[in-house]
């Protein structure tokens, strides 16, 4: 018995193929297998639960040999949502579906923590750092997994100038050391400013 997906070789003792030039090998059911079909062992991919033959034949001798290989399934694991993306200190919800036939599932996480780590619907709240979230589950020792991963957006670096006091008719710089991937949206109490994109803005106001 393997997992669904491993490899497994099957295998015969050794003997002399000079002592036995005119012998030929065939196995079969073509299913899983990853050798050719004509040689004295067989490797296969496991896939499903099948009985396996090999036949031999020296001259007018043949004999089959039969290997019965079980594979096991391994889970269906679904995450929502697959990738996401959050502020910095939000929390994050996550919804998992595991086929029926698991019989163990659980989550990890890196350093963040999780609400727990042997439930389907787990959370993660105040995230400081992008977390990748991976649950396993398995079925009869076959394991397999699914991850996600959150990002977590840090907030926009800046520095303003807070109560600035001008002269009329002067002009000021309000914002500096902004970083160009982030959009810098003002508004203002005058109703004829509007809204503006600028990461560097410099006002008149009268």
């Amino acid at each position: 018995t393997i997992c669904e997906g491993e490899i497994l070789i099957l295998e015969s003792p050794l003997y002399e193929p000079s002592d036995f030039s005119g012998m030929t090998f065939e196995w079969g059911p073509e299913t899983g297998q990853e050798s050719p079909d004509s040689l004295y062992n067989l490797v296969i991919t496991g896939v499903d639960t099948i009985q396996y033959f090999r036949v031999t034949q020296n001259g007018v001798c043949t004999d089959t040999s039969f290997a019965q290989v079980n594979a096991n399934p391994t889970p269906i694991i679904t995450i929502t949502p697959s990738d996401t993306s959050i502020c910095n200190g939000n929390s994050v919800d996550i919804q998992a579906t595991v086929s029926d036939n698991a019989t163990s599932f659980e989550w990890t996480a890196g350093t963040e923590q999780l609400s727990c780590t042997d439930c389907l619907n787990p959370s993660s709240s105040n995230l400081s750092q992008s977390t990748t979230f991976t649950l396993e589950a398995s079925v009869g020792g076959c394991p397999t997994e699914v991850s996600t991963n959150v990002t977590v957006l840090q907030p926009a670096p800046y520095e303003l100038e807070v109560s600035p006091i001008i002269c009329e008719g002067e002009s000021i710089q309000l914002i500096f050391n902004t970083d160009p991937a982030y959009n810098y949206t003002w508004t203002a109490t005058d109703p004829d400013f509007g809204t503006i994109e600028d990461g560097a803005l410099t006002v008149a106001p009268d």
